[in-house]
């Protein structure tokens, strides 16, 4: 419709046009022949009047033509201007505006415009809506400013610092109070390649977290923005720490038998085996030393093997009674060479574990309390149920352990009395390998002691009925 309407409002507009311009030439004409005739006294007065009012009419109609086809042509022109004004707000707005002439050509070229621009917004749209999805779901924090403030922090940021979304349009050093931080974010400005830092934060549980922060390059000399990832590293330089400890100790634990043996053996060489007394005792310390060096490898080996879940655990219900009782008659020699005593007070209950496993973790238990439990100790085992678990408890009357010794006592190689526990023949591996396999039992291991009250050591594993029997 509009593109017919267009086509004919231009024929119009050339008929009048036309129409005009023949009125005007004719009134000209005429007032011409008038005027030769009022020259030459050919004519009247009234001739000449109605030649002058011909004229008048003929100006007024040709201006009227003007008007009409200055409305004819201005019109679609403020149409398609509102139209483009309009846009602004809404890009699903056309002119619908069609035809062969100029401004059916300039509706349909905005119409393509607006259509164009409506799908790139789209897109672009689109493309932001990804890139918010991938932001919020990243495990590593994002802060993105520009100008100087916070234009978005993703939900890892918000998590990390404790913030809420209201630190959009706030400067970061505002939001996120880190020592250093400034510092990062302004190296990483006047760089081309950008800057990292480590930032220790404090609170009830200190974190460490590695910031990396790339500017985002405008048309000026400084970035009008920054782009920042934080990713805490807390638990990465605990390990680092823990794997930097671990190979101290073991080189510590391995120099020490071996450079007894080395010694032992040089001695040996030297002329001591011609003494078959002196022989005897340092062939004696060479296997003592050997044996605490073989315990220490099959010790680190069976560790590696159950933190790495080589140890396959086939979980079973069990009579724990059974177990303890097959862990003490494990211990019985070194219990009798100590004068140790073990009672045993056992409940009724099963218990969801593995059996190898389980006696493992007993054996270290008993192990631990017929060494460090004192003078002749006095150990106690019991079996209890509490709602959905079964409790183990293994308790001596020993010298005790001090509370800050309790929270690291289930680290590889950590001893409370270092002496004490070498010459005890101990690796300060057993207790790292009772957490990992119960913990791999879907269980719990505590230690309440206080000095001069002895230690309990408390396994808490999944109870079974008495009519779950089997393997699964």
């Amino acid at each position: 419709m509009r593109g017919s309407a267009s086509t004919s409002t231009r024929a119009r507009l050339r008929v009048a046009i036309a129409c005009g311009v023949v009125l005007a030439l004719f009134a000209a004409a005429f007032m011409v022949r008038v005027l030769d005739a009022a020259r030459a006294g050919e004519g009247e007065r009234a001739l000449f009047d109605l030649g002058v009012l011909l004229v008048i009419g003929a100006l007024v109609i040709g201006a009227a033509i003007a008007v009409v086809a200055s409305h004819l042509t201005i019109a679609p022109v403020e149409a398609l201007t509102g139209t483009a004004r309009a846009m602004r707000r809404d890009l699903g707005i056309r002119s619908r505006l069609k035809g062969e002439d100029e401004v059916g050509q300039l509706g349909e070229a905005l119409d393509e415009l607006a259509a164009w621009v409506a799908s790139e917004k789209q897109g672009l749209e689109d493309d932001r809506n990804r890139l918010i999805a991938i932001l919020e779901s990243m495990g590593e924090g994002v802060l993105v400013t520009r100008d100087g403030v916070v234009v978005l922090a993703n939900a890892k940021l918000r998590e990390m610092f404790l913030l809420d979304r209201a630190i959009v349009g706030r400067p970061p050093m505002e939001v996120i109070r880190a020592a250093g931080l400034d510092e990062i974010l302004d190296r990483a400005g006047e760089s081309d390649e950008g800057a990292s830092g480590e930032l220790e934060l404090g609170g009830l549980r200190p974190r460490r977290v590695l910031v990396r922060v790339a500017p985002i390059r405008g048309k000026s000399e400084h970035a009008p923005g920054l782009v920042a990832v934080f990713n805490d590293v807390t638990e990465l330089r605990r390990l680092e720490s823990v794997r930097r400890d671990f190979v101290a100790n073991v080189s510590h634990e391995l120099r020490t038998p071996i450079h007894a043996i080395s010694s032992a053996a040089e001695t040996l060489q030297g002329g001591a085996l011609s003494d078959p007394a002196a022989a005897a005792d340092f062939v004696d310390i060479i296997r003592r030393h050997a044996t605490r060096l073989q315990r220490l490898v099959e010790d680190l080996l069976e560790l590696s093997r159950i933190e790495a879940r080589e140890w396959k655990l086939s979980i079973s219900t069990l009579d724990p009674v059974e177990v303890i009782d097959s862990a003490i008659e494990v211990v019985g020699v070194a219990a009798s060479q100590r004068n140790a005593k073990i009672t045993r007070e056992g409940a009724n209950v099963l218990v969801r574990a593995d059996r190898t496993a389980l006696d493992h973790v007993l054996v270290n238990l008993l192990d631990n309390a017929v060494k460090y439990g004192g003078a002749e100790p006095q150990i106690e085992v019991s079996v209890q149920r509490e709602g959905d678990r079964v409790l183990l408890r293994v308790r001596d009357h020993g010298p005790g352990i001090a509370p800050r010794h309790r929270v690291r006592l289930f680290e590889r190689f950590y001893r409370v009395d270092p002496g004490r526990s070498r010459a005890a023949g101990g690796t300060g591996l057993g207790l790292s390998i009772v957490k990992h396999l119960v913990e791999q039992m879907q269980g719990t291991v505590e230690v309440d002691s206080a000095v001069g009250l002895g230690t309990t050591f408390t396994v808490a594993l999944p109870a079974a009925e008495r009519d779950g029997h089997g393997t699964t």
